[in-house]
């Protein structure tokens, strides 16, 4: 089994405000993001047409994972969410079961863990210079390597829709997306020198034309999430709570709606002779905000609003 818990059982937000006291979002959600152990042997990994590594669809390719902190955005900011921790049974031939988000409360009736709803699951992998993100949408470690299963889900470029009512804004998503009307999706952001470029995206999607400046980035929220997820090399020890919590001199660096930082991200695969690096994303309900985390609310972030705003320098 695999798992990654904490701490006793607290109140959204932890009880404390973000710094964007004008402008108070009650929504919330829970999130976990697991690295996925790629396997290193070549005879596992799958090539593209170009001799690019592209990381496989199924169990066939991984060994595991290891398990990230489960972790609650609310009112711009992201804290721990304790009192939650990820869950996954041992491998079963030909594949690993589902995961998920155990909600450790003492308060429910016979005192067992619950499991967490989940909003949405995908995998975003970094995979050399030549092919930058690649998105798996769904758990590559759950489906059956035998072709004849067809259960394996779906392997897509990172794209952008650009919303036509949305303009300059970026919506980062894969081609089986529920996008709003508008052109796409497309290989590029929609609007001219974003901030969150090339700390978050990286600039080989730049609008080559001619935009009006950029708006901001919204979209698939494990994509976006996925991409913060690469900031720190993998060599530093909780880079993942790093980027997200801060490492108690400095805050996290998404907050307030912004992405506070300027550099390339450090986690990306250098080479296209290296294996793919790649996290499975889980963004979750928050049990303790039915009001404000729900299908709708989440959608509205997504697709109606911006999930990183520009940040002008």
């Amino acid at each position: 089994m695999s798992g990654h818990a904490k701490g006793s059982h607290k109140r959204a937000g932890d009880g404390r405000h973000s710094t964007n006291n004008l402008h108070p979002d009650p929504r919330s959600f829970l999130f976990v993001i697991n690295e996925l152990k790629v396997t290193k042997d070549d005879n596992y990994n799958e090539g593209d047409d170009w001799f690019n590594h592209i990381p496989r669809k199924n169990s066939s390719g991984y060994e595991g994972e290891t398990p990230g902190r489960v972790m609650r955005y609310h009112n711009g900011e992201v804290r721990e969410a304790r009192g939650y921790g990820w869950y996954r049974d041992d491998f079963n031939e030909p594949a690993w079961p589902a995961g998920g988000v155990l909600m450790y409360n003492p308060d429910t009736e016979d005192g067992t863990p619950q499991y967490v709803a989940v909003y949405k699951q995908l995998s975003v992998f970094s995979c050399g210079p030549f092919l930058p993100i690649v998105v798996i949408n769904g758990d590559p470690l759950t489906a059956d390597p035998d072709p004849l299963s067809n259960d394996s889900p779906s392997r897509m470029p990172l794209m952008f829709h650009h919303p036509s009512h949305q303009r300059g804004i970026s919506h980062a998503v894969h081609p089986e997306s529920s996008m709003q009307p508008g052109p796409g999706p497309r290989k590029y952001v929609a609007g001219a020198n974003p901030s969150w470029m090339p700390s978050l995206v990286p600039t080989i999607y730049s609008n080559p034309y001619n935009p009006d400046p950029s708006n901001g980035l919204a979209g698939e929220l494990p994509i976006i999430l996925g991409l913060m997820a690469f900031s720190e090399s993998k060599d530093v020890e909780g880079a993942l709570d790093r980027t997200f919590l801060g490492d108690g001199v400095h805050r996290g660096k998404w907050r307030d709606r912004q992405w506070h930082r300027t550099e390339a991200p450090r986690g990306y695969v250098l080479s296209a002779e290296k294996n793919p690096r790649g996290f499975l994303i889980t963004v979750l309900f928050d049990p303790e905000n039915p009001e404000y985390s729900n299908v709708s609310s989440l959608m509205a972030m997504e697709w109606t609003e911006v999930i990183v705003r520009e940040s002008r320098r």
